[in-house]
This record gives structure tokens, sequence and C-alpha cells, in this order.
């Protein structure tokens, strides 16, 4: 949990590793902001600020309705097709950790249409940090509903060929999430 240290003599012990492994893996976790390396304490767990939250969207609110509206074209309609069918299926309701995959593949399908890796990298990094807190809040019961909902009405305007309107409705989809978000750092969820 956020605040909280790793015990790496007890990760060790768990999975039967040598030392050296358990580092690397540390500070890959460092690199990625998941922790903090303090000397003479050990390592902790990083908490989500709510500066992180509103950086992450600032990019996510710029990226992808962008990518949608001009790379739209580009996107492998059949896909979405499955997305679509996996997101109306009623078991995805109580599959939390299917439907948190397929949001991230359903973005992440968004912006590898624009074919340019820097914007794919800057989301990659974003991701682990919207993926946690979605970990962390437990995106369940009426967003995980909307969420659902909004993929839906995301997905019909691509189909439709309808970018323009599709990035409109990525845009709302994406302020809902973020308000959301900031409400879980905040306490308010």
């Amino acid at each position: 949990m956020p605040g909280d240290f790793i015990n790496e003599k007890e990760i060790i012990q768990q999975i039967n590793v040598s030392r050296t492994p358990i580092r690397e893996a540390i500070i890959l976790l460092e690199q990625e902001g998941l922790v903090s390396i303090l000397p003479q304490r050990g390592v902790m767990v990083n908490r989500i600020t709510l500066q992180d939250v509103i950086e992450a969207f600032q990019v996510r609110e710029v990226i992808e309705p962008y990518a949608l509206k001009h790379f739209g074209s580009r996107l492998d309609k059949e896909t979405f097709k499955k997305y679509r069918e996996m997101l109306s299926d009623p078991e995805l309701l109580s599959d939390h950790e299917k439907g948190n995959l397929l949001d991230d593949e359903m973005h992440m399908s968004i912006v590898k249409a624009m074919n340019n890796h820097y914007f794919t990298d800057v989301i990659n990094a974003i991701r682990v940090q919207t993926h946690r807190l979605r970990i962390l809040s437990n995106r369940l019961g009426l967003r995980f509903i909307k969420t659902i909902d909004e993929h839906i009405e995301i997905i019909d305007a691509i189909l439709s060929e309808k970018y323009d309107l599709a990035a409109e409705l990525m845009s709302k989809h994406l302020a809902k999430a973020k308000e959301a978000s900031i409400n879980h750092v905040v306490g308010l969820e």
C-alpha cells in the first residue's frame, strides 16, 4: 500500500531468488515513480498525489481526443467491434480486472493509431499510474458501469466513422474519470 515499506529480505525469501534481481526490479519501480529508495530506511511505496492525477489526465485529455479526431480512420474496426462485444457482456460487471485490462487495451489502441512512438511512450508512462490508481480505488460500482457505457458510446462513434464525435465523447469520458480519480485521492469517494 502507498506509504508502506517493502521488506526486501521477505521478498527474497518468498520467491527464493538472490538479492540482485530484486534490487534491479526495485530500481525499475523507482524509475517508474512507484517506489522511493530512502537511504538507511528502505524502499517505500509512493503515494499517488493530487498533482500526479491532474498531470496524468492533462496529458491524456490532449492526446486521446486528438488521436481519435485526426487518426480515427486508422483504427481497426474489427478490433473495436470485439471491444464493444466484450463491453456488452454482463459478466464483465463482476470481473473488474478484466474490465481494467480491456480499458487499457482500448485506450492504447487509440493512441497507437497515431503511429507515433513519442505519444505511445508518454501514455505508457502514465498508464502505470492510472492502472495503480484504479487498483487502489477499487474502481467498482457506479463509476465502473458508467465507464463501460462511455466506452460503448465512444466505440459506436468510431464504428460509425464519426471521429469528431468520438473525440468529444472521449474528452467527456476523461473529464469524468479525472473527477472520480481526484475525488478518490482527496478522500471524497
